[in-house]
C-alpha cells in the first residue's frame, strides 16, 4: 500500500495540473475574499455570520469544487492515457489501487484545504480588524470548512473512477449544481441533504438548517457510498 501511495504521490508531483489546481486555489482565495469584503465589508456585512461568509464560501465551495473535479480528471485521465493498465499490473488487487487514489486525493485535498483556510484568514483578518469587527470564528466552524474540500475530493475519485472518462466526470460533477436546484423544487427543504446542499449547512451559512455535525455525517456518508460503490464497479469492470 505504501508503494501504491508513493507512486499516486510522484505522479501528483509530475502533473502540471497539480501545480494550476494550488494556482486556481490562492486566486479564488485572492480575488473572492479580497474583492468581497473589499467592497461589502461594513456596509453589507456587519454580523460576524455576513463577514465570514466570503471565507467560508471561497473555502468550502469555490476550493471544494476545484478540488474535486481534479480529483475526478486525474483519475479519469488513467483510463485516457491507458495507464491504469499499468497500474492494475502493478497492483493486481483493485481495491488496493482504488484505496491508495482515495488516500492520496485525500490528503492532498486536506493540505489545500487548510492552506487555503490559511491565506483566506490570513487576507481577511486585518480588513475586518481595521473595520473593527469580528469573523466569530471558533475551531468547529474552521475545521468544518476545511472538511468539505477532502470529503469531496473522496466522491471526485470515486465518480472519475465510476465514469472513466474526464469530460463525464466534470459534467457529472458540474451538472449535479443545477440538478439539486431542480430537484429543490420538488424537495423542499430536504435539499439541506443533498450533496451541495450540505456544504452549505456544513459552512453555517445564512439559511442552514441542520447542525454541522449531522452535515459532516451526511457527507462522509455519501463520501462512503460513492467509494463502495467505485470499488464494486472497479472489481467487475475490463479495464484493457
Amino acid at each position: 500500500m505504501i508503494t501504491l501511495i508513493h507512486s499516486q504521490v510522484l505522479g501528483l508531483r509530475t502533473l502540471r495540473s497539480t501545480y494550476g489546481v494550488l494556482l486556481g486555489a490562492v486566486a479564488a482565495v485572492l480575488v473572492m475574499v479580497l474583492a468581497d469584503l473589499g467592497t461589502n465589508l461594513g456596509v453589507a456585512y456587519v454580523e460576524p455570520v455576513q463577514v465570514r461568509e466570503p471565507v467560508m464560501i471561497t473555502v468550502g465551495v469555490i476550493v471544494t469544487i476545484i478540488v474535486c473535479l481534479y480529483a475526478a480528471s486525474g483519475v479519469a485521465g488513467d483510463y485516457r492515457y491507458g495507464t491504469i493498465t499499468q497500474r492494475l499490473l502493478a497492483a493486481p488487487r483493485r481495491s488496493r489501487l482504488l484505496m491508495a487514489s482515495l488516500a492520496t486525493y485525500t490528503a492532498f485535498a486536506l493540505v489545500v484545504g487548510a492552506a487555503a483556510m490559511g491565506l483566506a484568514l490570513a487576507i481577511a483578518q486585518p480588513l475586518v480588524a481595521a473595520k473593527d469587527l469580528t469573523l466569530g470564528l471558533t475551531p468547529a466552524i474552521v475545521v468544518s470548512a476545511i472538511a468539505a474540500v477532502p470529503l469531496f475530493a473522496i466522491v471526485g475519485v470515486s465518480i472519475g473512477t465510476i465514469c472513466r472518462s474526464q469530460a463525464a466526470a466534470v459534467l457529472v460533477i458540474v451538472g449535479w449544481f443545477p440538478a439539486e436546484r431542480l430537484l429543490g423544487l420538488a424537495l423542499g427543504d430536504w435539499v439541506a441533504y443533498l450533496p451541495y446542499g450540505l456544504i452549505n449547512q456544513l459552512l453555517g451559512l445564512e439559511g442552514a438548517t441542520l447542525g454541522r455535525g449531522t452535515a459532516v455525517l451526511c457527507l462522509s456518508g455519501y463520501a462512503a457510498v460513492s467509494a463502495l460503490l467505485a470499488a464494486a464497479v472497479l472489481s467487475r469492470r475490463d479495464v484493457s
